[in-house]
């Protein structure tokens, strides 16, 4: 019996993880970039599971696009099984693609921001920290890297909204496909 049970659990656990269609092609880094709002690079401190929601408290060690203050509160994260971007671990650098649910850039009594990642597609939203990531988003964005402190005394606007549209996201792939890789 205990054979039995673990064919059927190992079987329901490989149906459930994610699988994607034929053809499907992983997003690039320019293309997370491009359909952001909030890009930043930071070290996570902590993690708070729930069995639907993962979040992480992360500092911000600079922003590639856009502003906000030191600590960014990064919700919508699910583990590549889901078809997400994974769960990281604290202490992990990463740069996170994201969407802001605030109005204002940060606020006064110290909170983290909260933002959601971008997760337009498939296992985006966020990616281990490169410095050829980094290069590619600072030279293809045409966005100013700043320090959270630089963002305190900047008088600009993020983006206007995500985008999240999966006909613009198709476009851009087209744009771009010589340095694409499929699956």
């Amino acid at each position: 019996m205990q054979l039995t049970l673990a064919t059927i659990l190992s079987t329901v656990l490989l149906a459930s993880g994610c699988s994607p269609l034929p053809g499907w092609i992983e997003p690039t880094v320019e293309e997370q970039a491009y359909l952001a709002e909030l890009i930043f690079v930071g070290v996570v401190r902590n993690i708070a599971s729930t069995p639907r929601l993962t979040s992480a408290e992360v500092d911000v060690d600079r922003f590639l696009c856009g502003c906000g203050p030191s600590r960014m509160s990064v919700s919508g994260l699910h583990g590549t099984s889901t078809c997400g971007p994974g769960i990281p671990q604290v202490g992990d650098t990463h740069i996170f693609f994201t969407c802001s649910k605030a109005a204002s850039v940060g606020d006064s009594n110290g909170d983290a921001l909260k933002v959601t990642i971008n997760d337009f597609t498939l296992h985006t939203g966020m990616v281990k920290y490169g410095k050829w990531a980094e290069e590619i988003i600072t030279a293809t964005q045409g966005c100013r890297v700043r320090t959270p402190d630089e963002c305190v005394n900047a008088n600009e606007d993020n983006r206007t909204a995500c985008q999240t549209d999966r006909a613009l996201y198709v476009a851009h792939q087209q744009l771009h496909q010589p340095s694409r890789r499929e699956l």
